[in-house]
């Protein structure tokens, strides 16, 4: 298969998924911490924008979200990547799942995020936890379980 069709048969669905996945988990968070979705999606466009992702209108919440799918896309890249690569075992794809959830919440947030126009900041210890339970759960295992079988 060429390039460009196992990209859309194969990564682009999957990173889709870890995309809706993780920010439809997101979402559900802000409203639970009683922030509107939109504002979470201003946040994200923040990164690129600085304040002014806060003015009213829709382009800066479009944009957070474009930003949003894009870096799901960068990270499911990686990983097929890293799997093709290494060759990992079939047997360990959970342990693979894990580490790679793990390994984005850490990359992201001592590397991505400082580098971002976000002020700095140092997650606090629960919001850490739920952030790595959740690029577990809707990045790494959900790519390690496609990408067990083989590249």
């Amino acid at each position: 298969m060429n390039t460009k069709g196992y990209f859309i048969k194969q990564i682009l669905p999957i990173g889709l998924l870890v995309g809706s996945l993780d920010i439809l988990v997101a979402m559900a968070l802000s409203i639970i911490r009683d922030s509107a979705p939109l504002q979470m999606l201003r946040h994200i466009a923040s990164a690129l924008f600085g304040p002014e992702a806060f003015q009213p209108g829709i382009f800066h919440p479009l944009m957070g979200l474009a930003l949003h799918y894009l870096i799901a896309m960068i990270w499911t890249v990686l990983f097929h990547w890293a799997h093709t690569r290494f060759k990992f075992p079939h047997k360990d794809w959970v342990w693979r799942g894990v580490g790679y959830g793990i390994l984005v919440w850490t990359a992201m947030t001592f590397l991505v995020l400082p580098l971002s126009r976000l002020p700095a900041s140092n997650p606090a210890p629960g919001r850490a936890l739920i952030g790595i339970v959740v690029l577990v759960l809707c990045l790494g295992l959900p790519l390690a379980r496609h990408f067990r079988g083989g590249s």
